[in-house]
């Protein structure tokens, strides 16, 4: 994975909920679509902002409220590479994580001298800092494991990955008798009526 990313952003506030970032009425939109109301509810500019921008900067609690994947799948559809947030809802960094969006929980980054709308700002990964202007702000990287995940591509893309080091042949994991559907059909020893 690339160690910097670097670019414009756009700051919201605390407690910016799951149906705040994508209202409901567009949560199994294509994500296309979903990317054009993504953060709506907090001005009608903001989707074209966020569209500008590759970094969003929040404030704490951000993607509290709604368990929905959707709100991750938009904000990464509108393209953005990271959010910077004082701090995530768990629930939101795991949908996140899990679509392959980088979250850097940074709270020294959103006093009242932080970078404003379309303003540059730095992530090093490798450095553990997020950087603009003349200030520097420490954080504590991601977990590897983490960051492969988000250079994958997401959860999903990640899993390819591991298959195909394997050779295209990973073994199942063990699951119950019947929950591995027709790709990972299990059979039973004794065939009784």
């Amino acid at each position: 994975m690339t160690r910097n990313i670097a670019g414009r952003i756009t700051r919201v506030g605390d407690s910016v909920s799951g149906d705040v970032i994508l209202p409901t009425r567009y949560a199994f939109a294509p994500p296309r679509e979903m990317a054009e109301h993504v953060l709506e509810g907090l001005g009608a500019d903001l989707p074209r902002k966020v569209a500008t921008s590759q970094i969003l900067l929040a404030g704490k609690n951000f993607g509290c409220g709604s368990a929905r994947e959707s709100s991750a799948i938009a904000l990464k559809a509108a393209g953005l590479k990271a959010i910077v947030a004082v701090s995530f809802a768990r629930l939101f960094f795991r949908n996140a994580i899990n679509q392959g969006l980088l979250l850097v929980e940074c709270p020294a980054v959103a006093g009242s001298d932080a970078p404003g709308d379309g303003d540059e700002l730095v992530i090093d990964l490798h450095a553990q800092e997020v950087r603009f202007g003349n200030q520097r702000h420490d954080f504590l990287a991601p977990p590897e494991i983490i960051l492969e995940i988000v250079e994958a591509g997401g959860l999903v893309n990640y899993g390819r990955r591991l298959v195909h080091s394997e050779g295209g042949s990973a073994p199942l994991p063990n699951l119950p008798r019947g929950c591995a559907g027709k790709a990972g059909a299990r059979t039973s020893q004794s065939q009784t009526p």
